[in-house]
C-alpha cells in the first residue's frame, strides 16, 4: 500500500506545483531555482509514470516519462527517471539523457542516476568519479554518499570507504537514517567500530520519546508538530522535517510540512517536500482533510474533490 500512497501524493505534489504562483522549481548548480510555470500536463504524465513504474509497468511508465518530457523538456525530474529506466538495455541512451539542457552538470540526482548506471556496466571507476560530483552538488544525499562507500570498496579501497561513512556520520546527523545500511557496509569492510557506531545511532533516533537532562519525558517530533500546526508554523515544519529526516516514508509528516510551508509562504521548501512524495505513505485519516484544503486554496476545488476520492479508494484497500 506504501506504493499507492507514494503515487497519490506524488499526484498531490504536481498540481501543488503548479498552483496559484504559476511557478515551477528546476536545480541548477546545486540550487533551487523559480521558473516559468509548466502546464499540468507534464505533471499527471510524470504522476501517471510514476505510478506504473512502481507496480511494474516499466514500458508505460516510459511512455508516460516521454508524454511529460514533451511538455517540459528541461526537467532533471524527468531525464532522471527516464535514464534510470533505459540504462539495464541502453548506456549511451541513458548517459545522453543525463547530459541534456545543461542537467548533467548541474543536478545531484543526475550525477547519481549516471554513476548507478555506469556501475551496472561495469564501470566502476567513471561511476566513482560520477558520484563524488553527486556528493558536491548535494553533500547530505545519502544513496550519493552509500554509493560513494560502496564503489571504493568495490576498487579494495577499504580505509577510503571507512573513512568516507564516519566523515558522512559525524558531518550529517541525517546520516543515522541509514543507521542499517551504514552497519551493513561497515561490517563488509571489516570496521566493526563503525559499524557498532552506526548501529547504536539508528536506535537512539527511533526512540519513541527522547528525555530532556531533567528526566521528564518530551514528546517525540511528529506530536510536537500536530501540535504546532495551528500556531506556530515554523516550529511544525522544523519538527516534522526531523519526522522525515528520520522516515521519509512518512505521510502524515509530510502533510504538516506541506501545510507549515505553505503557511509561511516558503516555496523553496514547498518545492524541496513536493520532490520527496513519490515514496510518501498514505496520510492518516485525520490529516487527509487538511490536505484536501491545501489543495482548495492553492488549485481548487476540482483538484481537492479529485485527490478526496483517490484518498478514500485508496485507503480501503489497506
Amino acid at each position: 500500500m506504501r506504493l499507492l500512497g507514494g503515487a497519490l501524493l506524488l499526484g498531490a505534489a504536481a498540481v501543488l506545483g503548479c498552483g496559484a504562483h504559476r511557478t515551477t522549481e528546476r536545480v541548477f548548480d546545486g540550487h533551487t531555482v523559480v521558473g516559468p510555470y509548466i502546464e499540468p500536463e507534464a505533471y499527471a504524465a510524470f504522476a501517471d509514470g510514476v505510478y506504473r513504474e512502481a507496480h511494474g509497468d516499466t514500458a508505460g511508465a516510459l511512455r508516460s516519462y516521454r508524454r511529460a518530457q514533451a511538455s517540459d523538456s528541461d526537467s532533471p525530474a524527468i531525464a532522471v527517471r527516464i535514464a534510470s529506466l533505459t540504462c539495464s538495455t541502453d548506456l549511451e541512451t541513458a548517459l545522453a539523457e543525463l547530459d541534456t539542457s545543461g542537467i548533467g552538470q548541474s543536478y545531484a540526482p543526475a550525477w547519481l542516476e549516471r554513476a548507478r548506471c555506469l556501475r551496472q556496466h561495469g564501470q566502476s571507476e567513471q561511476a566513482l568519479v560520477a558520484v563524488r560530483r553527486a556528493v558536491m552538488l548535494d553533500a547530505d544525499a545519502p544513496d550519493a554518499n552509500l554509493l560513494a562507500a560502496q564503489l571504493l570498496r568495490e576498487q579494495q579501497a577499504t580505509q577510503a570507504a571507512s573513512a568516507w561513512l564516519f566523515a558522512w556520520l559525524l558531518a550529517d546527523p541525517r546520516a543515522l537514517t541509514r543507521g542499517a545500511s551504514i552497519e551493513a557496509e561497515a561490517r563488509k569492510l571489516g570496521d566493526r567500530e563503525l559499524a557498532e557506531l552506526a548501529r547504536r545511532g539508528e536506535s537512539a533516533i527511533r526512540e519513541p520519546a527522547l528525555l530532556d537532562p531533567s528526566g521528564a519525558a518530551e514528546a517525540p517530533p511528529l506530536e510536537r508538530a500536530r501540535q504546532a500546526s495551528a500556531s506556530d508554523p515554523a516550529l511544525a515544519l522544523d519538527e516534522a522535517r526531523r519526522v522525515l529526516a528520520a522516515n521519509p516514508r512518512d505521510g502524515d509528516a509530510l502533510v504538516i510540512a506541506l501545510l507549515a510551508a505553505h503557511r509561511l509562504g516558503d516555496e523553496r521548501v514547498l518545492g524541496e517536500l513536493l520532490r520527496t512524495a513519490a515514496t510518501t505513505s498514505l496520510p492518516g485519516a485525520d490529516l487527509a482533510p487538511l490536505m484536501i484544503e491545501l489543495l482548495r486554496h492553492r488549485v481548487g476545488d476540482g483538484a481537492a474533490e479529485t485527490w478526496a476520492e483517490a484518498y478514500r479508494v485508496r485507503s480501503t484497500r489497506r
